[in-house]
């Protein structure tokens, strides 16, 4: 798939078959067609960036428990039988096609050859390094409630507060917040923040670090969308690079 005409727009879909020539994927209503009914989705696997392999349900579900412990009759946890390490890399790195599974796809644009085309949208499956560098647009101009985990947003800082920031995206339609814990990884020290509390000349707590870093040509940057909550209207972000990278190995301390 090519994303040279403009970036596409990211949507996350859950795979319903998996057909000769591609799959069928739910989108959960979230787009719908010119005619108001509910948008149907295919997956060529010509779309598919990467290895990839179909797997049937019970073999995905084998998958899952493979790395699950298991007692015997004396009630002794027992471990699964020895895997060779490189095939088992080999095989984590294609994405696994099959009924359930849900992916971030891209919507690729519409073909406009053929009566009826525009009915069924047409996906892609970027890989994740791609997946990671694709921005969702003011110009798509999503609902509130169509925000998801994952976007990757342009933000502009508003105000820096004790335990973060507060941002704006989407041209400043929609306002979130960036908590201490998400701003890239960076804490201060303990003892500055000891100093900065026991008082001094001066006025600013020099555990705000954030408010000196981001400001003036820094108050600008992208941040992934990681918590939506549509009916309070509270948006959370993050700069943390394994969450910017969608590598999700680092997040597992």
């Amino acid at each position: 798939a090519s994303y040279e005409n403009g970036t596409p727009m990211i949507i996350r879909g859950r795979i319903v078959s998996v057909e000769d020539h591609g799959c069928i994927v739910d989108l959960g209503g979230v787009l719908l067609s010119a005619t108001g009914e509910k948008a149907k989705a295919f997956l060529k696997f010509d779309n598919i960036e990467g290895d990839y392999e179909v797997v049937d349900d019970e073999e995905g579900d084998d998958d899952d428990n493979m790395d699950e412990d298991v007692e015997d009759d004396d009630g002794r946890d027992t471990k699964p039988m020895d895997v060779d390490k490189s095939s088992s890399k080999t095989a984590g790195s294609k994405r696994l096609l099959n009924k359930h599974r849900v992916y971030d796809f891209a919507i690729l644009p519409p073909q406009t050859s053929g009566e009826g085309s525009l009915s069924i949208l047409q996906l892609s499956l970027p890989s994740t390094s791609t997946l990671a560098t694709l921005r969702t647009t003011s110009e798509m101009v999503p609902s509130l409630s169509s925000l998801v985990p994952g976007m990757l947003m342009d933000v502009q800082v508003e105000q820096h507060a004790k335990n973060g920031m507060c941002v704006s995206f989407m041209k400043g339609v929609y306002r979130g917040a960036l908590d201490e814990d998400h701003l890239g990884g960076w804490r201060s020290c303990d003892e500055k923040k000891k100093k900065g509390l026991g008082g001094g000349d001066s006025k600013e707590d020099p555990s705000m670090w954030w408010k000196k870093v981001f400001r003036g040509k820094h108050a600008k940057f992208s941040a992934r969308i990681i918590a939506v909550d549509a009916a309070t209207k509270i948006v959370r972000l993050s700069l943390n690079a394994h969450i910017l990278s969608l590598r999700g190995e680092y997040s597992s301390f």
